[in-house]
């Protein structure tokens, strides 16, 4: 697996495609750096534009008055141009807006590197956590706490705990740490927050806290720092570094719709069209979905293999096609049919 070390002062950074991070950033001097609704809403708008520009996958962000915490996965080793130009294009406008001089942001980003999806949920959940963690949330009552964790509206948690209110451009995957069908995931990542909420997450804070540069296992996390810190070594010597498991490999367009088009008795040229025939429109769906989740493309790339489809459009569907899952039971059982059989094949190579 290539990976890209770059030997700087300060610490290097660690990318090689498929990698995770829990990514943070803070305000100068931890000043603030959202003001208002406007640039909450700015900020998300670029960031959506930089997660489809680079490929990169985002599991789960939330939005604080002077910093912001993402968990995101880059399908290519680029995680320092994802975040350059994410927080360049936000200074620029923050600076304009606020006609404020100087540096907006606090140096370089942060990146943890996460040793695998395994541990998704557990990172998602500190994050999704910390509205109230601030110094005033901590003196509030319990019940005050989590409702207004519950009502945040600058995070990815109310879309894991509601398909209504799910965005574009977070990827849910990660409830799937918490059960197999998605009603069942929403519903103990909920019982999962709110206990960590109130005193149920040390294990969980501590593991998050124990290095920073990694989250994983201890040899995992001994191995990331050795080679991180060690900044002298050859670039021979860091590849010695045992990255994180490989991920499945991933699937072409084609191999996800015969898997469909078999599975609904369909030709395979029938996932091309506009879906309206009976019997197509669900299938088209399923195989949408499917394959933004095991062929590594982006929204655009993955609609232009389905009849020249448009992101906006393609994400219309996939909203569509989880609303019928939630209300059709045999559908559901469909998808997660597929989901396996498809994650079967990629982990075989």
């Amino acid at each position: 697996m290539e990976y890209n070390l770059s030997i700087m002062a300060r610490p290097p950074r660690l990318e090689f495609p498929g990698a995770l991070y829990h990514l943070t950033s803070r305000g100068n001097a931890r000043k603030v750096i959202f003001h208002d609704r406007t640039d909450r809403e700015r900020f998300l708008e670029q960031l959506a534009y930089c997660l489809e520009a680079h490929s990169v996958i985002l599991y789960a962000y939330v939005l604080m008055d002077n910093h912001y915490h993402l968990l995101a996965q880059t399908r290519k080793a680029n995680l320092s141009a994802f975040c350059q130009r994410l927080n360049t294009s936000y200074a620029l406008y923050a600076r304009h807006r606020q006609r404020t001089p100087g540096h907006i942001l606090q140096g370089r980003y942060k990146a943890k590197l996460i040793e695998s999806e395994a541990h998704l949920g557990q990172v998602a959940t500190y994050i999704h956590l910390n509205p109230v963690r601030t110094r005033s949330a901590r003196d509030w009552a319990p019940e005050r706490r989590e409702r207004f964790l519950l009502d945040y509206p600058w995070s990815s948690l109310p879309g894991y705990l509601a398909a209504g209110r799910e965005q574009a451009f977070v990827n849910y995957d990660a409830l799937g740490a918490f059960g197999s069908s998605r009603i069942a995931a929403r519903q103990a990542c909920r019982r999962f927050v709110l206990a960590a909420l109130h005193g149920d997450g040390g294990e969980m804070e501590a593991a998050m806290r124990t290095s920073e540069f990694a989250i994983g296992s201890p040899t995992f996390i001994e191995k990331v720092e050795r080679r991180m810190r060690d900044q002298g070594e050859s670039e021979a010597a860091r590849r010695d570094l045992a990255l994180p498991p490989a991920r499945p490999r991933r699937l072409s367009v084609d191999e996800v719709k015969r898997a469909v088009a078999r599975r609904f008795d369909l030709e395979k040229d029938a996932l091309d069209g506009h879906g309206r025939a009976r019997g197509v429109g669900a299938a088209k769906q399923t195989a949408l979905e499917l394959a933004a989740r095991h062929c590594g493309l982006s929204l655009r790339e993955v609609g232009g293999e389905f009849g020249g489809l448009t992101p906006s459009a393609v994400t219309m569907s996939l909203r569509r096609g989880q609303e019928k899952r939630l209300e059709d039971f045999s559908l559901r059982a469909v998808f997660e049919e597929l989901d396996s059989q498809l994650t079967a094949v990629g982990r075989k190579g």
